[in-house]
């Protein structure tokens, strides 16, 4: 009788699986808009993302890019405590930064709001995609990655957080919105690599 880590190892395997970036854009990681991110967001996780990327290409594992694009004025600039002006639409600001920007075959969803669901064709995509489970990378952990996050597990999905390749304004706010994401397995780039390298889909 299989172990139940067998069993475990197995469904992970048969699932077809797709990457979220949320949110890796000019305004917010060049610019500081609506806040800055820390030093060890570009040293040490933009390159995790940018390896995150290269493996998932090389296992055929589709990436979609889910990425703020604001109307001039948006409510959003003003209707939170920190809101302020970013990634206004032609602006260039709203362009995602050279170090993990886009491929031919990689999709690209635009959102006006915290989630990448809400108001998008963000889940009619990864209907026809076939894809039932999503590993999230990206910024922030405890505001748009979360919110996603959240609005994909209630939508039925699988949902992975790959924690090494997620950070936020902070350590203390990379970890609250790690914590609140209970319903969402963690793995670190590492252990993508291995449990997704013959699960990617055709």
């Amino acid at each position: 009788m299989p172990s139940k880590e067998t069993i475990v190892m197995s469904s992970k395997i048969k699932s077809k699986p797709a990457v979220v970036l949320v949110n890796m854009l000019k305004d917010m990681i060049l610019h500081g808009k609506p806040f800055p991110m820390p030093p060890e967001f570009k040293e040490e996780v933009i390159p995790r993302i940018a390896e995150l990327l290269e493996n998932a290409r090389k296992m055929k594992i589709p990436i979609v890019y889910v990425c703020d694009a604001h109307r001039p004025n948006d409510p959003e600039f003003s209707d939170f405590p920190v809101g302020a002006e970013h990634c206004v639409r032609g602006t260039g600001g709203e362009e995602v930064i050279s170090e993990v920007k886009p491929q031919p075959g990689d999709y690209k969803v635009v959102k006006r709001r915290f989630s990448g669901f809400f108001g998008t064709d963000l889940d009619i995509l990864l209907s026809e995609l076939g894809v039932d489970t999503l590993i999230f990378a990206g910024r922030p952990t405890n505001v748009c990655v979360l919110y996603t996050v959240a609005d994909a597990f209630q939508r039925g999905y699988t949902v992975i957080a790959a924690q090494d390749c997620l950070y936020s304004k902070t350590k203390e706010y990379q970890q609250s919105g790690l914590d609140a994401m209970f319903f969402a397995r963690k793995i670190t780039l590492d252990q993508f690599v291995r449990e997704f390298g013959g699960g990617g889909v055709e």
